[in-house]
């Protein structure tokens, strides 16, 4: 019988844990890139199907609309003006705030993919006026 020396045993061991960790590590790899794609498409139509009546525009509009006028009343400067006045500084800065979100782009593809890259990225927000930015925006 023939003998084989124990050196060349441990590289053969050696060699086939190298391959069996490289195979499971291509497996691991292909698997968690399917997962990462699976996430992403289920979002990507959660956010389609959300908007299919407009209800994503609806929400940011309304929050836009809140903060905008909260903004305003609470604004010393803004209280002593006119009310058709301070209508048409709150108009103005809702129509700002809407091109700033680009609430003005069509849904498809433009802001649904902000919305994926958004949910992708955890930031599930809205980009809202601050009272620094809207006192600077339209000083009476």
């Amino acid at each position: 019988e023939k003998s084989v020396p124990a050196d060349a045993l441990q590289r053969e061991a050696k060699q086939g844990m190298k391959q069996t960790l490289g195979r499971l590590g291509r497996y691991s790899a292909v698997r968690a890139l399917s997962l990462l794609l699976a996430v992403i498409v289920a979002a990507y139509f959660t956010i389609i199907v959300a908007n299919m009546d407009g209800e994503l525009d609806r929400l940011m509009e309304a929050q836009i609309r809140d903060e905008v006028n909260l903004e305003v009343a609470l604004n010393p400067q803004y209280a002593r003006l006119p009310l058709h006045e301070r209508e048409a500084i709150i108009e103005e800065l809702i129509q700002i705030e809407r091109r700033s979100m680009g609430m003005d782009e069509p849904f498809f593809p433009t802001r649904s993919l902000n919305f994926l890259r958004a949910a992708m990225t955890l930031r599930l927000t809205f980009h809202t006026l601050t009272s620094s930015r809207a006192s600077t925006l339209l000083a009476p």
